[in-house]
């Protein structure tokens, strides 16, 4: 038993003990297993499509925590079209990567409506945010970024 409690620490995802098992038991570890497989290999499969069309695309996606007046970039989705550093970044350090500073700070200052603006930043970049008050993701607000001129 210590064995397969290492193993699994180790990255196993389940174990059979020798003797301890029947054909039933047998059967459902190897089909759980296989259907892990899949679901990981469609999963990253996703990923990879989803990144592809952000990256053909030029648009990117963020939530914006209201309450701590954070904008946390969806890096965990590919997103790096800005090239950025960071993934999270309160609402002033965000403002920093801009020329216009406090049309950042503004723009984010408790969005009650949809709007979408367009930003320079310090890299030259030129890119359009889009802030969504009524689109949530896991009780966030949602938004998108689009890059114009690089």
């Amino acid at each position: 038993m210590r064995r397969a409690i290492q193993a699994l620490k180790l990255g196993a995802q389940d174990y059979i003990v020798k003797g301890q098992f029947d054909n039933k038991s047998f059967n459902n570890t190897l089909l759980f297993a296989y259907e892990r497989y899949l679901f990981n290999f469609k999963f990253e499969n996703n990923i990879k499509r989803f990144n592809h069309l952000q990256e053909i695309s030029g648009h990117g996606y963020y939530e914006f925590l209201d309450e701590i007046k954070e904008v946390r970039m969806a890096s965990i989705l590919g997103f790096d079209i800005l090239h950025l550093e960071n993934r999270d970044y309160t609402v002033n350090n965000f403002s920093e990567l801009f020329e216009d500073k406090s049309g950042i700070i503004e723009f984010f200052n408790s969005p009650t409506a949809s709007k979408v603006q367009t930003f320079k930043m310090n890299s030259g970049m030129t890119i359009e945010i889009g802030v969504y008050p009524e689109r949530r993701i896991h009780d966030r607000m949602a938004g998108t970024v689009r890059v114009i001129a690089q």
